[in-house]
């Protein structure tokens, strides 16, 4: 069927039952494909009907189709030419990317990564449609969990007159289980047919009564809306001005269909509510979505080391036993950050705010306020939705807020929306902040026991990279020498495990070189940095230039009169495509080969 589609809106001259075929055909192409080269399965297993169905419906060569997140666009991305190419080289170095990616394709009207943005980005394109005076469709397709991020509501609340489709996906999962309010309204709408019931028959009532069809009309919306209020707890949307048509089966596509082409009529913005099975046509997937969510491609094999994330979530656990004060917080990613044994062990100390990072930073910062140690575990891409929150929420106010900022680094195949390669840049400039970087489980249990006594704000970062294999030690605020004599002519500073590795493989086998282990990024140890004369100082990070420790040091000896060469290398200050991390390192100079080139000055 596949070879019948050379633009999307070929699907519309399908029969339904050749869509589908069509939908088995592409699950196969799905399932193959992420099993060989990894990626989201089960969320893209979820939507391949609602795809098709918006294909049909829509027109995209016309109409403009934002998918939020981009979880769910892997049959986007096959009914949009990139078939031969998606089974080759999804997420590789080079190939197809896991998420809508404008370099790719003109069907892909953003590069996303993150959650709760497509309502506003669809706003601001009907907007400019009207402008125009032009006439085609804008739909935004939102999952569940991120409709509860703060960005989602404020573009409700702000669509206006300005016509716009929203299709809620709500499979009633993000990576972790959903929580909240709003996931129990949608569950509410998803259960509740006593509306539909009363309304069909109380409409026959009242149109072969002898009401006159004015005042008709006003009793039947004054009965509707009471009635409405009084069985459901989803109304929100119909306050926002939307009109709500659902819950819809997402996977009937005569049903999705006829909802979509009625949304499509409509003369104000409307909301589809459709509702999906994550996972759907993979048993595995279907019954335990959250470790679907994410695939590691096939014969791909964990370290055997204990993983940062593993070993904060285990370190933290034993702590809050023996301190009460002891707070967890995650966004929706309990089991991702570590926290799986700190939720069921500490149930009253830990809060999941849902896709919420903002809030999460606001309400740890009233956790510190009211006297505990609130510890606040967030991935480096998503904490930069916080900034503001970090610096007048927490730092301004001083408080003791320990950020646990996971995936800092190169995170590989997600790609450029998900490399923590920001956060050093943004924590830095902030006043006050204390910054540590662990290269082994040994410095991170020092220092989340330092957190519980420190009384300022504090950032723990850690990456994927597999610990270092060795104990070195921590001492707040004090860098320590790992390899070689600090007497030696060639000084390398490196922080987290990543770098550390890879300088040390560089440095193996050269008599005058030192290996510095910066494990506080910030403030600069500069009682150490006034001890070198006459020294080549070399900088490895795994993040971009603006704000990094390299950046730090070159401004110290800007000042300094020590006859001090300083030579930094980091990712510079462009955007990181997605590939496998030692690939990416390669490319970016930053692999062990590379970094004994720059020491040796080749």
């Amino acid at each position: 069927m596949l070879e019948r589609i050379n633009v999307p809106h070929d699907v519309a001259g399908l029969s339904v039952q050749e869509l589908g075929q069509l939908a088995d055909e592409i699950r196969g192409i799905i399932l193959d494909t992420v099993i060989n080269h990894g990626g989201h399965l089960a969320s893209n297993l979820g939507v391949v009907e609602l795809t098709l169905a918006l294909n049909y419906v829509f027109d995209q060569d016309v109409d403009k189709i934002l998918f939020d997140v981009g979880h769910q666009c892997y049959t986007h991305k096959i009914l949009t030419g990139r078939v031969d190419a998606f089974k080759s080289s999804l997420r590789e170095t080079g190939g197809i990317s896991g998420f809508p990616n404008l370099n790719e394709s003109k069907y892909d009207l953003f590069t996303v990564g993150h959650s709760g943005s497509s309502i506003s980005q669809a706003a601001g394109l009907a907007k400019t449609r009207d402008l125009l005076g032009e006439n085609y469709s804008v739909i935004s397709v939102v999952g569940d969990a991120s409709l509860t991020t703060g960005l989602s509501f404020e573009a409700m609340n702000n669509i206006g007159k300005t016509k716009q489709i929203i299709v809620l996906n709500d499979n009633n999962m993000s990576i972790s289980k959903n929580v909240g309010a709003v996931s129990k309204a949608l569950t509410a709408l998803r259960n509740n047919n006593a509306y539909k019931k009363f309304k069909k028959k109380f409409l026959n009532a009242v149109s072969t009564s002898g009401i006159g069809d004015v005042d008709r009309l006003s009793v039947i919306k004054r009965i509707k809306n009471g009635v409405k209020y009084a069985c459901m707890d989803g109304i929100l949307f119909e306050e926002f001005g939307l009109k709500y048509i659902g819950p819809v089966d997402g996977h009937n596509m005569s049903e999705l269909i006829n909802c979509l082409n009625i949304a499509k009529d409509e003369e104000k913005s409307v909301l589809v509510h459709v509702v999906t099975k994550k996972g759907r046509g993979c048993i595995e997937a279907e019954n335990e979505p959250h470790l679907y969510h994410g695939v590691s491609r096939a014969g791909s094999t964990k370290s055997s080391r204990e993983s940062f994330s593993s070993a904060f979530g285990r370190i933290l656990t034993d702590r809050a036993g023996r301190n009460d004060k002891v707070v967890a917080l995650c966004a929706a990613m309990a089991e991702s950050t570590g926290l799986s044994a700190f939720k069921k062990t500490f149930p009253d100390r830990f809060i999941d705010v849902g896709i919420a990072e903002e809030h999460a930073v606001s309400c740890s910062g009233g956790i510190a306020k009211g006297g505990f140690k609130p510890f606040l575990a967030l991935y480096s891409s998503f904490l930069q939705r916080s900034y503001d929150e970090i610096l007048e929420d927490v730092a301004l106010q001083n408080l003791p807020v320990t950020f646990c900022v996971d995936r800092a680094g190169l995170v590989g195949e997600d790609g450029e929306t998900h490399h923590g390669i920001f956060d050093l840049a943004m924590l830095s400039s902030i006043p006050g902040m204390t910054v540590l970087s662990p290269a082994t489980i040994g410095e991170l249990e020092e220092m989340i026991d330092f957190a519980l006594s420190y009384n300022k704000p504090l950032a723990i970062r850690y990456g994927k990279a597999a610990p270092v294999d060795c104990d070195y030690g921590f001492t707040p605020f004090k860098w320590s020498v790992v390899k070689g004599n600090a007497d030696a002519k060639k000084i390398i500073l490196a922080h987290g495990a990543s770098m550390i590795a890879q300088c040390l493989s560089a440095i193996d086998g050269l008599a005058d070189a030192c290996l510095v282990n910066c494990n506080t990024v910030f403030p600069l140890d500069k009682e150490f940095l006034s001890s070198l004369y006459d020294k080549e100082v070399y900088v490895f990070e795994d993040c971009v230039s603006a704000g990094c420790l390299g950046a730090g040091v070159v401004s110290y000896f800007s000042d300094a009169s020590q006859n001090v060469k300083v030579i930094c290398k980091n990712l510079g200050d462009s955007f990181v495509p997605h590939g496998r991390i030692n690939e990416l390192l390669e490319k970016k100079g930053l692999d062990w080969k590379n970094i004994k080139s720059i020491i040796m000055g080749l």
